[in-house]
């Protein structure tokens, strides 16, 4: 079955996966039944299978309701858009470890670094990364993908500013007023700390190069080995975190 509804159902399924573990009160009565770490491996699980079939589904259905083309000129100015987004999710995962974001974060430290651009690189990038591929999209299955993944992004965004409000009160909210959610703002407030990236922009740089060099090969099957290599970095992350708290804790 080639329905341009397999697509936004499967992306829909994700998120509904997503924030039904990862909204209270069922991550906080979950995370005490099985334990903080457990139920990390948990969600992180249920993403990756949620992810999977997202990947299946556009290899199978992504091509279904093709559409016409984005006019040339918009082109470049839209690539430009995706790799900015991926600059900063790139920045983001190098320093998520540090962020407030961080799973099993104990302390709110003053921003640094991408943080001053944005307190959510990853999910902000991410999702202007989406919007702009959304745009060049030949295929109504595939524009659905993308536009569901950034609003995701950027609504996971807001979401994670109202948990962490809640887990952590004055200090987050102390650091939110020194950041922002959108790239720049707090520099033409003035609120953001002088930010340092240093060698961190280098390697984003050559990632993000990367990315631009192997696109043929994740744009292949209507964009499916991305979303796969997604899921896969995504438990990759998790676990890495995982393990650095056992450590901390020394178990």
């Amino acid at each position: 079955m080639n329905s341009v509804w397999m697509v936004p159902s499967a992306v829909a399924a994700f998120a509904a996966a997503h924030l039904f573990l990862g909204l209270p009160p069922m991550r906080a009565a979950l995370a005490k039944r099985l334990g903080e770490e457990r139920f990390v491996a948990l969600f992180s699980a249920v993403a990756a299978v949620a992810l999977g079939i997202v990947a299946a589904t556009l290899a199978l259905s992504g091509d279904a309701g093709p559409r016409e083309a984005i006019p040339l000129p918009w082109r470049p100015i839209l690539a430009i858009v995706s790799a900015s987004g991926w600059l900063l999710a790139v920045l983001g995962l190098m320093n998520y470890a540090r962020s407030p974001m961080a799973l099993f974060r104990t302390t709110i430290r003053t921003p640094s670094g991408v943080e001053c651009i944005t307190r959510h690189p990853f999910f902000v990038g991410f999702g202007l990364f989406s919007l702009a591929h959304a745009a060049l999209a030949t295929s109504w299955a595939t524009c659905s993908f993308f536009l569901g993944f950034g609003a995701f992004a950027f609504a996971g965004a807001a979401m994670q500013d109202w948990k962490l409000a809640r887990k952590w009160g004055e200090p987050y909210r102390d650091y939110c007023r020194q950041t922002s959610y959108w790239p720049f703002v707090a520099q033409l407030r003035g609120t953001a700390p002088r930010m340092v990236l240093g060698r961190q922009a280098a390697i984003a740089l050559a990632a993000v190069a990367l990315l631009v060099l192997i696109h043929p090969w994740l744009a292949a099957a209507n964009g499916a080995p991305f979303v796969g290599a997604f899921a896969l970095g995504g438990v990759f992350a998790s676990w890495r975190r995982w393990r650095h708290w056992r450590k901390t804790k020394g178990h």
